[in-house]
């Protein structure tokens, strides 16, 4: 004999609309490294702290690399503990850039950030041909990122690791290293 379906009863329940969930503070690191960046004049583009690297909001979307309307962003040149360096585009002139991508938290951890300050600092300084020009700062929640002069051919120290150079070379770097 065939039992048969019936279906399970039908349960009504009634909604009660919730308050949104209170904004979330910035964690204490954070909000530390940027009160010290903004003294040093540059401005956290994430004017209502909730801004994340997947929202839709992101300064730097990753479906087209396009790093807060300004830049593309395009293939990795190097890495190392605390920050990235990648090619990219000025999108308004055509100019290739590079831009070293720091990690707040990494750096606060660390106690690093008197050393980016530092490095902010005296990169704002300096002008000279032999010396990699900061073009500009940017800051979101949880990111720094150094716009600077893109130079072909990588860091010296890595050229030098590499072994013995030609004469020629190494008097041409010398020269440059004392102008």
């Amino acid at each position: 004999m065939a039992q048969a379906l019936v279906p399970p009863p039908l349960v009504v329940t009634t909604v009660v609309p919730q308050p949104p969930p209170p904004p979330q503070q910035k964690p204490y690191a954070l909000r530390y490294v940027t009160d010290l960046l903004g003294r040093i004049g540059i401005k956290d583009t994430d004017k209502d702290g909730n801004m994340s690297p997947q929202s839709p909001r992101s300064p730097r979307s990753p479906r087209n690399n396009i790093l807060m309307g300004k830049y593309e962003l395009g293939r990795l040149l190097g890495h190392g503990t605390f920050a990235k360096v990648y090619l990219a585009q000025n999108i308004s002139s055509g100019e290739n850039v590079a831009i070293k991508v720091i990690d707040k938290e990494k750096i606060m951890k660390s106690g690093l950030v008197a050393h980016i300050k530092r490095e902010i600092s005296i990169l704002r300084r300096v002008r000279h041909p032999y010396i990699v020009h900061l073009f500009e700062v940017m800051a979101t929640k949880t990111k720094i990122y150094f716009v600077m002069e893109y130079v072909r051919g990588g860091e010296l120290f890595n050229t030098v690791a590499k072994g013995r150079l030609p004469e020629e070379t190494a008097r041409r770097y010398f020269q440059q290293l004392i102008s």
